[in-house]
Formats: C-alpha cells, sequence, structure tokens
C-alpha cells in the first residue's frame, strides 16, 4: 500500500468557513512503543514540537481508522490498534497554530503496534521521529495537549 495523498481536509474547509475561531477537532493519536518502553514521537513541520503520530478524524471514519491512516501517512508505519488508552479534553488541549489558527482538541489514544511499512516521515506534516522515555520527553518542546496525552502515555 503506498503512502496516502494529501487531498483538502474538512477541517481546511471548515476553516475556510470560519476562519481562524477556535473549532472543535476530533483526533486520534498513537501511543507506540519499544521493547524499552519508549514512546514514539514525531517532529512537527513547521515548528521547534514534538508531538504523537496522528491527526484529525475525518467524518466518513472511524477513530481507529483515522489512527491507522493518519500514523501511515506521517511515519509509513503500518499499525495495529491493541486497544483504547484513553480520551482527553478540555483547556489544556487547546491550541494555536503557527498561522493562527485556534483549536480545541478532544483526542483519543490508541496503544498500536507497528505491523510494517517502511518507517519514513512524510516531510509534510512531520520532519522527524524517535522513541523517547520520559526523561527524553522533558528535554523536547512538547505543546500544551503533549503535557496530558504525551505523558499519560507513561503513566499506565
Amino acid at each position: 500500500m503506498g503512502r496516502a495523498k494529501h487531498p483538502k481536509s474538512w477541517i481546511a474547509e471548515m476553516r475556510e468557513l470560519v476562519g481562524q475561531r477556535r473549532i472543535m477537532i476530533p483526533a486520534a493519536v498513537a501511543w507506540i512503543t519499544d521493547d524499552a518502553g519508549r514512546l514514539l514521537v514525531v517532529q512537527l513541520h513547521g515548528a521547534d514540537l514534538w508531538g504523537l503520530p496522528g491527526g484529525g478524524i475525518e467524518p466518513h471514519e472511524t477513530p481507529e481508522q483515522a489512527v491507522v491512516r493518519e500514523v501511515l501517512e506521517e511515519t509509513g508505519f503500518d499499525v495495529r490498534v491493541d486497544e483504547l488508552a484513553g480520551a482527553f479534553g478540555g483547556p489544556q488541549l487547546h491550541h494555536t497554530y503557527v498561522g493562527g489558527d485556534q483549536g480545541a482538541y478532544v483526542m483519543i489514544a490508541y496503544r498500536c503496534t507497528i505491523i510494517g511499512g517502511d518507517g519514513r516521515v512524510d516531510g509534510h506534516e512531520v520532519t522527524a521521529m524517535r522513541y523517547v522515555s520520559p526523561v527524553e520527553l522533558d528535554a523536547l518542546t512538547i505543546p500544551t495537549w503533549g503535557q496530558v496525552v504525551m505523558r499519560a502515555a507513561f503513566d499506565t
């Protein structure tokens, strides 16, 4: 299976209608760990921020389908969804993007296992990836939502 293309998303369509106002964004992210228990994180394009592989849930897909699609698009990895790990929302999951657009995430995290793929970042949404321990995560710049969602991966 080749990499998915980046068609205009429903979020881009919403932005054309509402501008930079804060919109609710349903998202699904992957908690993928290696044998040492380190968490896979990705560097977000255009910023010195690290996050989790994942992204917005499109209107036609389930959250599980979204996390599988997003991980493949961003990292080149095929994953299996193993279990629902958590659901997160609230003020700490509000985010302002580089261009000024605002979002309020409701984020669903899934524990996932890599089952294939080439492991190459897409260069469009993600520019690097690596596994980190909790101590290594402390040294990275992460978005406000990461303080909640990324750290929770180590607490469960």
